[in-house]
């Protein structure tokens, strides 16, 4: 009787292929060198990414998203706590997806793929397996595999007023004619001024007192005659 297949011969199940690929590629190249420069198409220097290890790309094609990928790394951490049973395995590989899933927020899910194949064949390479560094993230790693994109030269838009701004905000201030600030609207201190709305450029205060109410409703004693001022 012939040796029964390997596993990642005989597996056929569509279910299984994206598991096959996280561990697959943890054992393949090692992590790219880090960035380097370039002559881009204006002929200037540009900062080039490194490529997406081949162990990415797997991934990439295999497990197309976080969720995905959650559901394999379940696996995968159980299979190394089984290893280690002496270990805090679990926890330390639980808190390192939180960290995959924290920055899958911010990147792309190419570049994630590319800083966790190589921050994982780092880890795997270690003599000394350490759970507790698995929830540390690598500075290096995050710069150079997370970051890279985001150093190429790319055309910043130049600002515009959006459409929801507020017409105040974004329309020119009104000028004032000269002499117009210092007057005060007769209509606001008598049959009623809407003010802006209608175009009225003068001061809608109150005509005795100066305060922010029409006159009317001015509760400031007028003073009496002789007093201070003219007779009548």
């Amino acid at each position: 009787m012939s040796p029964p297949m390997p596993l990642h011969k005989s597996a056929t199940s569509s279910s299984l292929r994206p598991i096959l690929a996280v561990f697959s590629a943890l054992t393949l190249a090692p992590p790219p060198p880090a960035l380097s420069l370039v002559l881009g198409v204006n002929g200037l220097l540009e900062v080039s990414p490194p490529p997406l290890p081949t162990g990415a790309s797997a991934l990439l094609r295999e497990v197309p998203d976080v969720l995905v990928f959650a559901e394999c790394w379940a696996v995968f951490t159980a299979i190394l706590q089984n290893e280690h049973l002496e270990l805090p395995v679990t926890q330390g590989l639980n808190i390192y997806l939180c960290n995959v899933i924290t920055i899958a927020k911010a990147y792309s899910w190419a570049s994630v793929l590319d800083y966790h194949v190589a921050f994982v064949q780092k880890r795997m390479a270690d003599p000394f397996f350490n759970p507790v560094l698995w929830a540390e993230s690598d500075p290096h790693l995050h710069t150079s595999h997370l970051l890279a994109p985001s150093l190429l030269a790319i055309p910043v838009p130049i600002a515009t007023p959006s459409a929801s701004s507020s017409p105040t905000a974004a329309a020119p201030a009104r000028a004032r004619p000269a002499g117009a600030a210092a007057e005060i609207c007769f209509r606001y201190n008598n049959s009623g001024c809407n003010g802006e709305s209608v175009g009225c450029l003068r001061r809608h205060v109150c005509g005795k007192c100066g305060g922010l109410h029409p006159q009317p409703l001015c509760t400031v004693p007028q003073p009496a005659a002789g007093v201070g001022g003219d007779t009548a």
